[in-house]
């Protein structure tokens, strides 16, 4: 085959990961990151648009069965494709980083109280952190992303 007809055949995916989620498994290159990722040893994965960050979280997505036999669950934080879980504090956003360390936690607490919900985690503990997040009105029973966050 010549050279330049390989070079037309070739293909290097969509630009956005999303687009392509079960296609990238097949051709995706897992380094020594990845494998520190998959395995829990990077918790937090940073970058700019376009360095892979989407890709990472789709693979992790994909192998969803393999994490939660290993006692690791993931869930979404919010659309990637949609309306962000923030958007209505645009008119009013946090002054302080203090205020924003503490819409973040929030915002996670959120998260994680709706997975354990999810997966019917019923103690005591669970139960306290239900209750508050109900009563401020940050979870309610459909505990969606939109409906538990101050924003």
């Amino acid at each position: 085959m010549e050279r330049k007809e390989l070079l037309t055949q070739l293909s290097f995916g969509s630009q956005v990961a999303e687009d392509e989620r079960r296609e990238l498994a097949r051709y995706f290159v897992e380094t020594d990151q990845w494998r520190r990722i998959f395995g829990g040893g990077i918790d937090i994965v940073r970058g700019e648009k376009g360095s892979g960050k989407s890709a990472i979280y789709s693979l992790l997505t994909e192998r969803e069965t393999a994490l939660f036999d290993n006692r690791v669950l993931i869930t979404l934080g919010e659309n990637p494709r949609g309306d962000t879980v923030f958007r209505n504090i645009s008119p009013d956003p946090p002054v302080t980083e203090q205020e924003f360390v503490v819409l973040w936690k929030l915002y996670i607490i959120c998260i994680v109280a709706r997975v354990m919900r999810n997966y019917e985690i019923r103690n005591s503990e669970a139960a306290s952190v239900y209750s508050v997040l109900e009563e401020d009105g940050l979870l309610d029973a459909s505990s969606t992303l939109i409906g538990c966050c101050v924003c």
